[in-house]
């Protein structure tokens, strides 16, 4: 039962990891074009928070709290804006709190000897320090999906599907500038063994001379084939650097329930991500 719950958590967690950047234009405050435009071998710090309570696990609740640590590099935009880069996750910190078991996670120094904490790291321990490569257009659109840079690297199948889950939440832009107050939205059927249908609606909240600032308003529904069932919502903010088009930051929160294996469950996720350049 241990390893069942275990398994669940991390179906939640995965896909989080690739979580990433997004989407900017000419300089005034009353309208923005929104674009990547980053330069090339330019690396970033990427560092996400995410705080997740799930209700309905085996042996009750649990609350989790986990700190990713992530090299971000630009590595090429072609001629027509395509945007190439690699995400690495460098170091993951997890506090999981249940009745059934408590764990204390830092990969750097795992604890092998716990039976919790040695099943979590069994987990992701293929996706620390290894380089994965995609491609995204101009406009935040996925052109190939996340895969190791190297061939040599040890990653399942369930686990790539997990990462392009992730890639999946990039902001969709519109093809025309934005003054404050212009919505736009964008659905996306994003596949792995919970599939679904994200639709969000974004809002131009402010835009200044460095940054413009988007509210984010969504609801997501599991598709039919998966491993579970269910339905959610999304709220949440983010700034983007006007220069370049990468996220500065963002705030998102997820509120899901969900019935998997036969368990009804619900969740609430916060995620912080911040980017800042080396």
């Amino acid at each position: 039962m241990k390893n069942l719950t275990l398994s669940i958590v991390v179906i939640f967690l995965v896909g989080f990891i690739f979580q990433g950047c997004s989407p900017s234009g000419k300089l005034s405050t009353k309208n923005a074009l929104l674009r990547l435009s980053p330069k090339p071998n330019t690396n970033y710090d990427q560092n996400m928070t995410i705080n997740t309570k799930i209700d309905g696990l085996p042996g009750a609740n649990m609350d989790m709290n986990m700190t990713l640590k992530n090299d971000f590099l630009v590595e090429s935009v072609d001629a027509d804006g395509n945007f190439v880069f690699t995400t690495k996750v460098v170091n993951v910190t997890a506090k999981m709190e249940n009745p059934m078991f408590n764990v204390d996670y830092n990969s750097d120094n795992p604890n092998l000897e716990d039976q919790a904490e040695a099943e979590f790291h069994k987990s992701i321990k293929d996706l620390i320090n290894v380089p994965f490569v995609s491609k995204v257009s101009k406009l935040g659109k996925t052109i190939d999906a996340p895969k190791p840079k190297s061939k040599d690297a040890n990653i399942s199948e369930k686990q790539l599907q997990s990462i392009n889950q992730g890639q999946s939440s990039f902001i969709n832009f519109p093809e025309k500038a934005v003054k404050v107050g212009d919505q736009w939205t964008s659905v996306n059927d994003i596949e792995g063994d919970m599939p679904m249908t994200v639709t969000t609606t974004y809002t131009t909240k402010a835009i200044t001379l460095t940054t413009v600032t988007l509210g984010l308003d969504g609801k997501l529904k599991v598709k039919e084939g998966g491993m579970g069932s269910g339905s959610g919502i999304l709220v949440g903010e983010a700034t983007i650097d006007r220069i370049t088009g990468m996220i500065q930051k963002q705030n998102l929160t997820q509120k899901v329930n969900l019935s998997v294996m036969g368990m009804d469950m619900k969740s609430t996720t916060v995620i912080d991500l911040v980017m800042t350049k080396k």
